[in-house]
């Protein structure tokens, strides 16, 4: 009775009716919509920021925002809304600075009558930062406009703020330059370590040269340029027995490490990142970059960019902003042209719609009607002929995989060349008795002329990693061959050559049971070379020559390999870094 009667209850709450109130927390959009939409005044006016009072300045053609290192006056415009009796000065940052909600709310109302031609005599549009009230605020009164609309940080950090630091370190050799710019023998290393370095395959681009082919980046290659690559870039280099910093200014050297913080704070999503304390340390090196700007590079550079982004107060009101990157919804509008990209039309939101729909009913149809009689009724050309595709090629031997470690070479296996057995075979046997846990006892020296051993170009490590061999000869600039392995109780960089697979040829007879097959990563193994530590939040860079080979094609289980890491080759040395780290 207890059983039907909560089953009962269980029923009835399926079947009532729940009302739901769906609260906006934010908008994304480019600055051109946001200004449109929340009625601010172009980022160019001096009082367009919603998180501060303070005043933009008319310099060089254009408004600029400072009171990084010097204090600026605030509320000059607002004595009515602020009760400010007379202009004040005070530092970007400062508690009297915010702009509250309140405030803004009271400047939005004066705005709209402005707008409606009922202000105050002498005010015009553009005395107050906006021109009313703005839709959203009409039908949300609960937002605030500070926290609403996100602010874009991959345009500000990255196209922004970064493209300037490098346009101010690198520019024409014509003319003079400033005493902190990269000089002209810099220039060449640096163009030199470019042809030298090569990605992985996780890296969606290759690096080109910073100093002269940085106008045709993308904000990944900006991000990639920023976390990794200006590591081995910016490295010093040797002059006869002299060491030479690229970046010889000591003011540019520690803005560039603070904005390399900064990067990592803002555009990596960890948990720890959220926190008052990597809040503050995050605003510490906001404060030492905006103040470096104003200090080296001048009233130019404290662009709007800079001046939005310096605020903390939004991330410690909505968390983490790497969460809320304009990544995704760049994303999003990229399936949207990709859908109506090749139609003409004059409503082509109603071809997206329909195209959606006619997705989601076929995704519904094949749920609801894909079988029939245990068969495959309705999918794709794939499912429904699934003999078409796979199809053998040629005679060839697949790797299944570990249930357990998800480790699985990839594509499809051959027999090792002529030329690869007198060195393979010992190493395996050696490898295979360094390994007995994997094997039962029984397996002896004979019993490796009773196995089947297969080469792979490529594997999976851990159901993670993609990692390729120096065999595989598709990938032409991001090579992936370079790992670290666990040998010996410790990590050592290793070149792979190729991968193979130890297997007992017949389930029978005495190997019956044996085991599961083993994997290995046919590698080049070398030294560890001095390590120099670039920065805290690097990593480590390390130097590792030809005559540091430790072991040559020595055979590594696939399971031990650590990471993949990047290299770039020099004149006498191979420089090698962790892109985990």
């Amino acid at each position: 009775m207890h059983c039907s009667t909560g089953l009962g209850r269980i029923a009835s709450l399926l079947l009532a009716a729940f009302k739901h109130t769906v609260i906006l927390t934010g908008a994304m959009a480019d600055l051109p919509a946001q200004n449109k939409m929340s009625k601010n005044l172009h980022w160019n006016n001096a009082l367009t920021c919603a998180h501060c009072t303070l005043n933009g300045t008319w310099l060089l053609g254009a408004t600029r925002f400072l009171g990084y290192r010097k204090p600026v006056v605030y509320g000059i415009k607002w004595p009515s809304i602020l009760q400010v009796s007379e202009p004040k000065t005070a530092l970007f940052g400062d508690a009297c600075t915010k702009l509250r909600p309140e405030a803004w709310a009271n400047a939005e109302g004066l705005g709209q009558c402005i707008a409606d031609g009922k202000g105050p005599p002498g005010m015009k549009e553009g005395d107050v930062g906006n021109k009313g009230i703005s839709m959203f605020k009409k039908m949300l009164p609960y937002i605030c406009p500070s926290n609403f609309w996100v602010i874009p940080f991959g345009h500000a950090l990255l196209l922004g703020i970064l493209q300037d630091f490098l346009k101010m370190m690198l520019p024409a050799l014509t003319g003079s330059m400033a005493d902190y710019c990269i000089k002209k023998e810099a220039r060449t290393v640096m163009i030199a370590r470019a042809a030298m370095i090569h990605s992985t395959i996780d890296f969606g681009r290759p690096y080109s040269d910073a100093v002269q082919k940085r106008g045709y980046w993308v904000m990944e290659e900006l991000l990639h340029f920023t976390e990794t690559w200006s590591v081995i870039i910016f490295q010093p280099y040797k002059k006869g027995s002299a060491i030479i910093p690229i970046l010889h200014d000591k003011d540019t050297l520690e803005m560039w490490q603070s904005f390399r913080v900064i990067v990592h704070h803002f555009m990596r999503s960890f948990a720890e990142h959220a926190s008052d304390a990597a809040c503050d340390k995050v605003a510490l090196h906001l404060r030492r970059y905006s103040q470096g700007v104003e200090k080296v590079f001048g009233p130019s550079q404290c662009k709007y960019n800079l001046h939005h982004v310096v605020p903390l107060d939004q991330q410690r009101a909505r968390g983490l902003t790497a969460e809320e990157l304009e990544f995704w919804v760049e994303n999003c509008i990229q399936l949207c042209k990709s859908t109506i990209k090749h139609r003409c039309s004059r409503e082509p939101e109603r071809l997206l719609v329909n195209s959606l729909l006619v997705r989601h009913a076929l995704a519904v149809v094949k749920r609801d009607h894909g079988y029939r009689d245990g068969q495959p009724y309705v999918g794709t050309f794939d499912e429904r002929i699934p003999e078409y595709r796979n199809a053998p090629l040629a005679v060839s031997v697949t790797d299944d995989g570990d249930d357990v470690t998800h480790t699985q070479l990839l594509g499809l296996g051959q027999d090792p060349a002529p030329e690869d057995w007198p060195v393979l075979l010992p190493n395996v046997q050696q490898a295979v008795q360094d390994y007995p846990e994997l094997w039962q006892e029984h397996f002896s020296s004979l019993a490796l002329e009773q196995c089947c051993i297969t080469k792979f170009k490529r594997a999976q490590v851990r159901g993670g990693e993609i990692v390729l061999s120096e065999a595989y000869e598709r990938i032409t600039s991001r090579f992936s061959h370079f790992v670290v392995v666990e040998w010996e109780g410790e990590g050592i960089f290793a070149k792979v050559k190729y991968f193979v697979k130890v297997d007992v040829a017949e389930q029978e007879g005495p190997f019956e049971g044996s085991g599961k097959p083993l994997r290995y990563a046919i590698a080049d193994l070398y030294k560890q070379g001095s390590a120099s530590q670039a920065s805290r939040d690097v990593g480590k860079c390390f130097m590792v020559t030809k005559q540091q080979q430790q072991r040559p094609v020595y055979p590594v289980n696939v399971e031990d390999i650590r990471a993949k890491v990047l290299w770039a080759e020099a004149a006498r040395c191979v420089e090698f870094r962790s892109w985990l780290s």
